[in-house]
């Protein structure tokens, strides 16, 4: 007996596997696009600093004068300063160079008198910097004040017009001799210069930079006559200098060393061509507590020479704040665990079921596609149907919701549902035409074994 073998066709079998196929890249490489969107958009995510706010000081320079053009002239110097809200150690500096001394030190005020730090002077820098905050200042916003010191032309001014002084980065121009702070010099104008030998007797002090005074005695000097001088308060220098020009320029000034009598007393003869001579005390003094002058008596030749020097800090500043707080604008509403696009009263409810029609919050990651079949089943045999589904039952419905995964930006699954479900129809129709082909050869065999 010759026995026909029956082919299933060919193109039952090349479907089937075409239709396996692009399922599997469907519902794989849908899966994988998927996550790879929603690890890209996690990526995004802006963490918010939680560094505290700095309320730094600023402070500028309004106005310059100058009182001369020789070393030792005074540069006054004015300005502002202004902070958020006064914190411990803000501060600001203004730097001179070595163009400008400044005077002396001074303390922080504000316009009631109360402290709120010092402002410290080193050669040509100043600072001023707040140490403590009263209690009247804890709930002050808006600070606002004004700041001034004094300042002295120095040596290495010589042959300079100007200098500049620099504070926050900016710099500012100073002109010597402009007394009106107009940027013009209308006093003495020239060249930095040596100050002017004064023909006098005199005693004279000045504020040192921490409120200590100093003092220096002048007195008209004839060539090849001796001098005794003395101070009656504190020592004396045996160093003097006589100048035998208008200026106490080095060249033309003779510096001598005197005889000492004791601490307080030295003897000179005075040299050739000396027009007067000077000579100062090396210690500082002090004002006892509450005193608000400091007086100074010396001796040339018998002769007593008086000075009273005010205790003054070449400096001070004022200043004040607002007890209504800064205008600010209206904060934004922080995002709670699941951002909405939109700010609501409360956040859409993780356990409840979406509505197919598209809701508000982005938190819900699924996006209504019709799907094959209202609620797909398995069957229990094969039998061909219009939508087959080989999906266990085990495997979420569309209409689940998924667990908010925070951290993340929402991630849209339209994409992915409609890949999932059109991948199970493939799969499903790879799987109908494989049961197809197996009947149709197992029919056929039977055929042909009952006709043997």
């Amino acid at each position: 007996m010759h026995h026909r073998h029956y082919r299933t066709p060919l193109w039952v079998s090349v479907v089937a596997a075409l239709a396996m196929l692009v399922a599997t890249t469907l519902l794989f490489g849908g899966v994988t696009h998927a996550a790879a969107d929603e690890a890209q958009s996690s990526s995004g995510i802006e963490v918010a600093s939680t560094a505290a706010s700095d309320h730094q000081m600023v402070a500028k320079i309004t106005r310059v004068t100058s009182s001369g053009t020789h070393i030792t002239s005074t540069v006054s110097v004015q300005g502002t300063w202004a902070v958020d809200k006064l914190e411990k150690g803000q501060s600001f500096t203004i730097e001179a160079g070595p163009y400008l001394k400044w005077s002396s030190n001074f303390p922080f005020t504000l316009d009631t008198g109360e402290r709120i730090g010092e402002c410290v002077t080193s050669e040509g820098t100043l600072t001023c910097t707040v140490t403590e905050v009263p209690a009247s200042m804890v709930d002050k916003t808006n600070v606002t004040g004004h700041w001034w010191a004094d300042s002295k032309i120095q040596e290495a001014s010589v042959g300079r017009t100007v200098t500049e002084l620099t504070l926050n980065g900016k710099t500012t121009s100073v002109t010597f001799g402009d007394s009106n702070g107009d940027g013009t010099c209308d006093r003495d104008c020239g060249p930095v210069h040596y100050p002017y030998a004064s023909i006098d007797n005199f005693k004279a002090g000045w504020i040192n930079h921490d409120n200590s005074t100093s003092w220096m005695i002048s007195w008209i000097a004839e060539p090849g006559v001796e001098y005794t001088i003395r101070d009656l308060y504190t020592e004396l220098s045996d160093r003097v200098e006589c100048a035998t020009g208008v200026t106490w320029d080095p060249d033309t000034t003779d510096k001598i060393t005197a005889e000492r009598v004791d601490p307080h007393t030295i003897k000179m003869i005075a040299p050739d061509n000396a027009k007067v001579c000077v000579t100062y005390t090396p210690n500082r003094m002090y004002a006892s507590d509450g005193e608000k002058t400091v007086i100074n008596k010396a001796e040339v030749n018998g002769v007593v020479y008086e000075s009273t020097v005010e205790i003054k800090s070449a400096g001070g500043t004022d200043g004040n704040g607002t007890n209504a707080p800064k205008p600010t604008p209206t904060p934004t509403p922080t995002p709670s665990v699941t951002p909405t696009p939109s700010p609501s009263p409360s956040a859409p409810n993780p356990s409840a079921t979406p509505n197919p029609t598209p809701s508000p919050s982005t938190s819900t990651p699924v996006t209504p596609t019709p799907a094959p079949s209202a609620s797909p089943t398995p069957s229990t045999s094969p039998t061909p149907s219009v939508t087959p589904t080989p999906v266990p039952s085990t495997t979420p419905a569309p209409s689940q919701t998924p667990v908010p995964h925070r951290h993340r930006l929402p991630v849209t699954g339209g994409t992915t549902v409609s890949v999932a479900t059109s991948a199970i129809a493939l799969l499903a129709i790879g799987g109908v035409a494989i049961w197809w082909a197996a009947a149709r050869r197992h029919a056929r065999s039977k055929l042909l074994f009952e006709g043997c």
